[in-house]
C-alpha cells in the first residue's frame, strides 16, 4: 500500500501545498471553501500525520487502523515494542489502536471478536500469552492480516515475528566461556513460554558444546518472578552460595535488576567478584557503577518487519515465522579468567590479604627471599623489583639477593645454587627458559617455596611450587583484539595479520589465542595470514614476508612491543607506514610511535610493579599456608591509547611521562 502524502491531499483538493499545510496547521486564513476542499480530500485519500505540537488533530480513514492486542503495558518488552509499532505504523500511513487483555483469554476473545466485526481495519498485530485459545483459530480464517509478535503461531497458519531465543543465551553464554568461564548461572523466568524457555536451554547447551565442554543443568535455574523479588532473592543467594559460579546470565530484564540487587545484598561486585550479563537495552543500564553487559532486542527491526507484512497482505500468502538476530552489547560488567598451568581458576591480586596475626608472624619469622630475573636490563624489570622490596619491606621480610641471568641458563643456575646455599625461605624467580631450567627448580623446590613471574617451568608439578604470578593473558590479548575491532568499527572489510610467537610459552600463547578469537568476532575484520618469530629480531623478516605476499594487509598484531619494533622497521622500508599495528606491553620506544599516532593505534600492557608486589605477597602467604588458594593470581592489564597515555605512563611506571612524550602528545593534540 502506497504511502498517501501531502502532494496527493494538494491533488485531490485542486490547491497548492502550502494551502494545505495552512489549513491543518491554521499558520494562515484561508477562505472556508478551500478549507472544506482539504478536509474532504484529506478524508478521501485516507492521509494521516502525527500531531506536530500547534493543536491540530490527526483525520484518518477507518481502512488504516491496525490493532495491537498485548497482555499488559508495563512489561519491558511491550513498552519498547508499542513505541516502535507507533512510530512506523505512523510513518507507513497507519493508525494505531491498542488493547490491552490482561492476560485474559476471554478478554482477548471479546477483543478479536469486536475487531472482526468491525471489518474495518488494515491489520492485526497481536502478543498472544498462550497459543492454545480457541480463537487464535478463528484468525487463520480471518480476511484481516494478522501477525502474532514474540510468539511461533505458524502451526496455527498464523504469520509470526519473533527474536531468536536460541541465539539470545548462545551469545551470552559464548561471550563469556570465551572469557575463561564455565561455571556460569543461567537465570530463566519460568512463566515464561515453553517454547521461549526450551530455545534458551538450547542455546545455553549448545555454547558449551561448541567449546567441548559439558554444561551442569544445575546451573540453569528457574525462578517464578512475582511483584516481590523476595522469595527469589533467597532462592538466588542460595544458588550463588552453593555453586560459586563465576558468572551470571540473567535472561530477563527483571531477573536482571533481581541479580543485581541479590549480589548488593551478598556483598558481590560486578565484575570484580562475580561477571553479569543481563537482558534488553535499559537506559538504567548506563547509570550504574558499573554498566552491565546486555543482550539487546531490535524492536524498531521488529515494527519495520510488521508493516512490511501488513502492506503485502501476507494472509494471502502461506504463513511466515521470521527470527531477528539479537546483539550483544558489550559493556563493562563481565572479565577475562585466566587460567594457570593446570587449568586452574585465576584469583585476584586483591584476594591476597594477610590478618594482623598473621603479619606479626612474618615480622617475627625473619624470613628472607631471593629473587632471580631471566633478564633485569629494563625498566620493566625494575618495576618488578621495586615492587617485590616494597611490599616484602611491608610485611616484615628480607630481600636476600637480586641476580640477573642475561638469558644465561648456566648463570642462571649458578645463581640459583648460590640462593639454595644461603638457604634463602623463598624464592620468585623468572626462568631463562622452561624447558632448560626445570631441572634446577625441580631440584631447588625441594628446598624451599618458589614463586613463578609469568610462567611455570615445563613439567614442574602443582606441589613443586607456590605461585605462579602473571598478567591476565587472556585478557591481555582480548584487549588488544578489542582496540583493532574498535579502530576499524567503521571501515567494511579489513585485512589482518598476526606476527606470534612460536615458542612454547604458555602465558604468550594463550595471549595471541584470545587476541585471534577477538579480532574474529568483529565481523569487518579479516585475517588473512599468520607467522610465528622464535628470535625477537627474525620478527622483521617475518613481517617483509608476509606483507610482501599479501600486500591487502592494512592492520597487524603483533605478539609483544620488542618485536613490533622490529616489525615497524620492515614496514617503514617497505614504504607501508599505513599499517596500523595493535601489540602487548608498554616501553618508551613503541609509546614515541603511539604518541605520534604513528602505525601504533594502542597497546594493552602489564603492570609490573602490581605483578611484583602480588608475587610478593604470594612468597609470603607461601611462607605462612600451603598456598593453594592462590596457585595462581592474575592481574588485568591496562588498555593504553593515544588519548590516555599520559595517564597510563604515570599508572604502569608510577612517574610522570617523560618530557619528550609528553611534548609528542602535545604536537599531536594541536595538530
Amino acid at each position: 500500500m502506497a504511502k498517501i502524502t501531502i502532494h496527493d491531499v494538494a491533488a485531490e483538493a485542486g490547491v497548492s501545498i502550502a494551502t494545505v499545510s495552512h489549513v491543518m496547521n491554521k499558520t494562515r486564513y484561508v477562505r472556508p471553501e478551500l478549507v472544506e476542499r482539504v478536509e474532504n480530500a484529506i478524508q478521501k485519500t485516507g492521509y494521516v500525520r502525527r500531531n506536530n505540537g500547534t493543536g491540530s488533530t490527526l483525520v484518518v480513514s477507518d481502512k488504516m487502523m491496525v490493532a495491537v492486542v498485548i497482555p499488559e503495558l508495563t512489561g519491558c518488552f511491550y513498552h519498547r515494542l508499542i513505541i516502535s509499532l507507533s512510530h512506523y505504523l505512523s510513518d507507513a500511513g497507519y493508525i494505531v489502536n491498542v488493547y490491552i487483555s490482561n492476560e485474559d483469554p476471554s478478554r482477548v476473545s471479546q477483543i478479536i471478536n469486536m475487531l472482526q466485526k468491525q471489518q474495518a481495519i488494515s491489520g492485526l498485530l497481536i502478543c498472544p500469552s498462550d497459543t492454545k485459545m480457541s480463537v487464535l483459530r478463528k484468525l487463520s480464517e480471518s480476511s484481516i492480516p494478522v501477525i502474532s509478535l514474540g510468539r511461533d503461531l505458524t502451526g496455527q497458519h498464523i504469520n509470526s515475528i519473533n527474536f531468536d531465543n536460541q541465539m539470545v543465551s548462545d551469545l551470552g553464554v559464548r561471550h563469556l566461556i570465551k572469557q575463561g568461564h564455565e561455571k556460569i548461572l543461567m537465570l530463566i523466568d519460568e512463566r515464561e513460554p515453553k517454547e521461549m524457555i526450551g530455545d534458551r536451554v538450547a542455546g545455553y547447551k549448545n555454547a558449551y558444546a561448541e567449546y567441548g565442554l559439558k554444561p551442569d543443568v544445575n546451573y540453569i535455574t528457574y525462578i517464578k518472578l512475582t511483584d516481590s523479588f523476595e522469595d527469589n532473592e533467597t532462592l538466588l543467594a542460595d544458588k550463588i552460595r552453593k555453586l560459586k559460579p563465576t558468572a551470571v546470565f540473567a535472561s530477563g530484564n527483571r531477573l536482571t535488576m533481581m541479580l543485581l540487587k541479590t549480589l548488593q545484598t551478598l556483598g558481590l561486585e560486578w565484575p570484580k567478584d562475580i561477571s553479569v550479563i543481563g537482558y534488553e537495552n535499559q537506559e538504567w543500564i548506563d547509570l550504574i557503577s558499573f554498566p552491565v553487559t546486555t543482550i539487546k532486542q531490535d524492536f524498531d527491526l521488529m515494527a519495520r518487519d510488521a508493516v512490511k507484512l501488513i502492506s503485502e497482505k501476507m494472509k494471502e500468502k502461506e504463513p511466515v515465522n521470521i527470527r531477528l538476530p539479537v546483539q550483544l552489547i558489550e559493556r563493562e560488567s563481565t572479565t577475562m579468567i585466566g587460567k594457570g598451568a593446570y587449568g586452574e581458576m585465576a584469583i585476584s591480586p586483591d584476594r591476597l590479604v594477610f590478618s594482623e596475626d598473621e603479619r606479626e608472624q612474618l615480622k617475627r619469622g625473619n624470613y628472607r627471599v631471593g629473587i632471580s630475573f631471566h633478564y633485569g636490563n629494563t625498566a620493566w624489570y625494575r618495576l618488578h623489583e621495586s615492587g617485590i622490596r616494597n611490599t616484602l619491606s611491608e610485611l616484615g621480610i628480607s630481600v636476600l639477593s637480586v641476580s640477573d641471568a642475561d638469558f644465561d641458563p648456566q648463570l642462571q643456575t649458578l645463581q640459583l645454587e648460590g640462593l639454595r646455599l644461603q638457604r634463602a625461605d623463598a624464592v620468585i624467580a623468572i626462568p631463562v627458559n622452561d624447558e632448560l631450567m626445570a631441572p634446577e627448580f625441580k631440584k631447588l623446590s625441594r628446598e624451599t617455596k618458589l614463586i613463578f613471574l609469568s610462567n611455570v617451568p615445563t613439567g614442574m608439578q602443582r606441589d613443586e611450587y607456590g605461585t605462579c604470578v602473571s598478567v591476565n593473558e587472556r585478557e591481555n590479548g582480548h584487549n588488544a583484539g578489542l582496540i583493532m575491532g574498535r579502530y576499524f568499527k567503521k571501515k567494511a572489510r579489513v585485512r589482518v595479520g598476526m606476527i606470534t610467537h612460536g615458542a612454547a610459552f604458555y602465558g604468550t600463547q594463550l595471549r595471541d589465542l584470545s587476541a585471534r578469537e577477538t579480532i574474529e568476532s568483529f565481523d569487518n575484520l579479516e585475517i588473512v595470514a599468520e607467522d610465528h618469530f622464535y628470535q625477537i629480531e627474525n620478527a622483521y623478516s617475518v613481517c617483509r614476508k608476509m606483507v610482501s605476499l599479501h600486500p591487502e594487509i592494512e592492520a597487524l598484531y603483533i605478539s609483544w612491543d620488542e618485536p613490533a619494533l622490529r616489525a615497524i622497521r620492515a614496514l617503514k622500508e617497505m614504504g607501508r607506514q599505513d599499517i596500523r599495528i595493535v601489540t602487548t606491553d608498554l616501553d618508551y620506544d613503541i609509546a614515541r610511535y603511539l604518541a605520534k599516532e604513528e602505525m601504533v593505534i594502542g597497546i594493552s600492557t602489564q603492570r609490573p610493579y602490581e605483578q611484583g608486589a602480588a608475587a610478593a605477597k604470594a612468597a609470603a602467604l607461601a611462607l605462612l599456608r600451603s598456598g593453594e588458594e592462590a596457585k595462581y593470581v592474575a592481574v588485568s592489564p591496562y588498555t593504553v591509547t593515544n588519548d590516555n597515555l599520559i595517564k597510563s605512563w604515570e599508572k604502569i611506571f608510577h612517574e610522570k611521562l617523560p618530557e619528550e612524550l609528553f611534548e609528542l602528545v602535545v604536537d599531536n593534540l594541536r595538530k
